[in-house]
């Protein structure tokens, strides 16, 4: 039996490759889907959202090669997380696609194999055959429930979707404006990537990718609450600060 393997982005589809490569294993399929679900307009106007606020454009279609790739000799194998918003969000959107197409899906958390490895884009090549070992068939009944989580998401279509002591939560770009302007009131006048940096390294908001923090700190500049003091040659050397309060 084939296995189609799909992971959330490149970084992930690029580990796979190479162990694949490395055992000599030339029968593989890997797809990626670069949606960054944690964000943004998940019911009306996905493409849009994402080619407005992230300039992003797939060059291939991912939905269209998974459909045509599946038949009764294929399994589907879903990377996912239960720590990463955007590698757990893949498994209800992907159940809710296939529910009534395919139903021989498995699933990988890489939080099974090492609880801090919370997404495969993070692992070593040689480390894919020991997280195999915690693959996991889906029920039907467990591919309708992913499926229907995802339903609730869709009609919720909140502004961020965070991942919170295993439950997707329903967010609001200002739920994290204190979180963020607090942060730059304790650095002080710095470089926009120390800012980024530090959110990062402590892991602000649970697990996501940097992306995100790119894009409620420029919400910030655009709101005036975040202000360029000097403009380096690119914007993660420009020097911010927060803007003072009267």
């Amino acid at each position: 039996m084939r296995t189609i393997d799909v992971c959330e982005n490149p970084s992930g589809a690029g580990c796979l490759k190479q162990y694949y490569e490395a055992n000599n294993i030339n029968d593989y399929k890997i797809i990626f889907v670069w949606q960054i679900l944690t964000i943004g307009d998940i019911k009306y106007n996905r493409m849009d959202f994402l080619k407005n606020e992230f300039q992003f454009e797939p060059d291939h279609n991912w939905k269209e090669e998974l459909l045509n790739n599946i038949d009764n000799n294929t399994k589907i194998r879903i990377w996912s997380s239960k720590a990463s918003s955007s590698d757990y969000l893949l498994l209800p959107y992907l159940c809710n696609i296939l529910k009534d197409k395919f139903d021989n899906i498995s699933v990988v958390y890489s939080t099974d194999y090492n609880k801090d490895a919370w997404s495969i884009n993070f692992l070593s090549y040689r480390e894919i055959e020991p997280i195999l070992k915690y693959e996991k068939s889906l029920t039907k009944d467990e591919i309708n429930s992913f499926s229907s989580e995802w339903e609730k998401l869709v009609e919720s279509n909140s502004e961020l979707r965070i991942l919170e002591n295993g439950k997707i939560v329903n967010k609001s770009y200002s739920d994290y404006d204190k979180l963020i302007l607090n942060e730059l009131k304790e650095l002080g006048r710095c470089k926009y990537a120390v800012l980024l940096g530090n959110l990062l390294g402590r892991n602000a908001i649970n697990e996501i990718e940097d992306s995100i923090y790119y894009y409620l700190v420029d919400r910030l500049i655009s709101q005036n609450k975040i202000k360029i003091v000097e403009h380096g040659d690119s914007d993660l050397h420009n020097i911010i600060e927060v803007v003072n309060e009267k």
